[in-house]
C-alpha cells in the first residue's frame, strides 16, 4: 500500500526519504512518470520506468543525418587538418 505524501511536488523526494521508501519511489515512476532525487534543491538523480529510458536511449537517426542536419552546413567554414608536426604516429621506436 502506497502512503499518501504531504509534499508540495509529488514526484520529488528527499534522498533519505527515496532509500526509506525506495519501492513507492519506483512503484509512483510506474505510475506518475518521472521521480527527482534531491539533497538541499541539487536534483542529484531521476527514477523513470525501464520504457521511457529505452525509449530515450533509442539512436535517433544516423551520423550522416546528424551532419546533413547540423547548423554548420553551409556556413561556409572550413576545417583544415594541421600536418603532424613529429612525424607518424604509427612509428614507434623500441
Amino acid at each position: 500500500m502506497m502512503a499518501i505524501r504531504k509534499e508540495r511536488n509529488p514526484s520529488t523526494w528527499s534522498v533519505v526519504e527515496a532509500k526509506a521508501r525506495l519501492d513507492d519511489v519506483i512503484g509512483e515512476s510506474d505510475t506518475s512518470g518521472p521521480q527527482k532525487l534531491v539533497r538541499n534543491t541539487d536534483e542529484l538523480a531521476v527514477v523513470v520506468p525501464p520504457d521511457d529510458w529505452g525509449r530515450d536511449q533509442r539512436r535517433k537517426g544516423t551520423l550522416a543525418e546528424f551532419f546533413h542536419n547540423s547548423p554548420l552546413r553551409g556556413s561556409g567554414i572550413i576545417l583544415e587538418r594541421h600536418p603532424d608536426t613529429i612525424g607518424d604516429p604509427r612509428d614507434i621506436d623500441f
